[in-house]
């Protein structure tokens, strides 16, 4: 049986909270990967938010997305997060490999899959380091890739669901927060525990 491969679409949020909250969110995709792209893309059009970050976006048009991505089944499963809380700045790289690790532990199907990570912002730099800290975690057979929300919808849906986390995490009665909670029901949005 050949090897499967799953593409991982990342993006943080919390970095101006100087480490109060920093959640890193998590496209995650196998062979669906075109599909995802183009349902992420019509949803991104029909909502109104277009290409706009999260924080880019007005409320109703973002949480317009979000809502239709949640009642989407062909997400299920797709988002992933993780959320710290009281971090320093300096931390932010190992909480960001570690939630890769998580995620990438959580839903591979086997230990020769490949994971082709794509990561907003990554500078070269990092990329080496982020190869190094994810072999130590034991995570092996993983491609680390710069992305930009521009040009990668799913980088787009990954900063969405960082910008809705957070939201959420500020004000518990909230639309987002409603939203999230839906999400994690559905299985559309999964937590990865610490």
């Amino acid at each position: 049986m050949p090897a499967t491969k799953r593409f991982y679409f990342v993006d943080e949020s919390g970095q101006d909270t100087r480490g109060l909250v920093f959640v890193v969110a998590i496209s995650v995709v196998e062979s669906n990967l075109t599909e995802i792209e183009t349902a992420c893309l019509e949803l991104e059009k029909s909502s109104g938010k277009g290409r706009q970050k999260w924080r880019g976006s007005s409320s109703d048009k973002r949480l317009s997305f979000v809502r239709s991505v949640v009642e989407d089944i062909r997400f299920q499963g797709v988002l992933c997060f993780s959320a710290f809380e009281n971090i320093g700045p300096a931390e932010f790289d190992a909480y960001t490999v570690t939630a890769i690790a998580r995620t990438v532990e959580l839903t591979r199907d086997e230990p020769r899959s490949t994971s082709e990570v794509y990561i907003d912002g990554l500078t070269v730099k990092k990329q080496g380091e982020y190869g190094r800290q994810l072999r130590r975690h034991g995570i092996s057979r993983v491609f680390l890739h710069r992305a930009t929300d521009q040009g990668y919808p799913l980088v787009r849906l990954a900063d969405t669901l960082a910008g809705l986390v957070r939201d959420a995490l500020d004000k518990p009665d909230s639309e987002a927060a409603r939203l999230l909670n839906r999400g994690l029901r559905t299985g559309t949005i999964v937590r990865v525990t610490q």
